[in-house]
């Protein structure tokens, strides 16, 4: 009879120390008189808000129409008259551009929302 009520007891023991050191950590167990209970978080709304966002944004390239002009050359005639004679006419080229990252802001909105934070 002694034997059990020992042994229930030091089980008692033993689950009430495992209890407390799994509920506030190893800390509780070592320190048992002297435990301090944290306030819980409360929570608080955040309203909602606009904000103002940098996104960027790949623009492809394009083309630009530039104009060459025509190429020409002095030539000396038969009879010593030197005149200027086109050798290649101007004309008209597709010259393509490069792509580039452009950034530019919006205007979102971002909704309200539930936080905790400690008292």
């Amino acid at each position: 009879m002694y034997r059990r009520r020992v042994l229930s007891l030091i089980l008692a023991s033993i689950g009430l120390l495992a209890g407390a050191a799994s509920a506030h950590g190893p800390a509780a167990a070592r320190y048992s008189g002297a435990t301090e209970h944290c306030a819980p978080a409360r929570a608080v709304w955040t309203p909602g808000h606009r904000e103002r966002v940098e996104r960027r944004r790949w623009v492809p390239g394009g083309t630009r129409r530039e104009w060459v002009p025509a190429v020409t050359r002095r030539v000396c005639g038969p009879w010593g008259v030197v005149r200027e004679v086109v050798v290649r006419p101007g004309h008209w080229v597709l010259v393509p551009l490069p792509g580039h990252y452009e950034t530019w802001y919006e205007e979102v909105w971002v909704p309200g929302q539930w936080s905790r934070s400690p008292r």
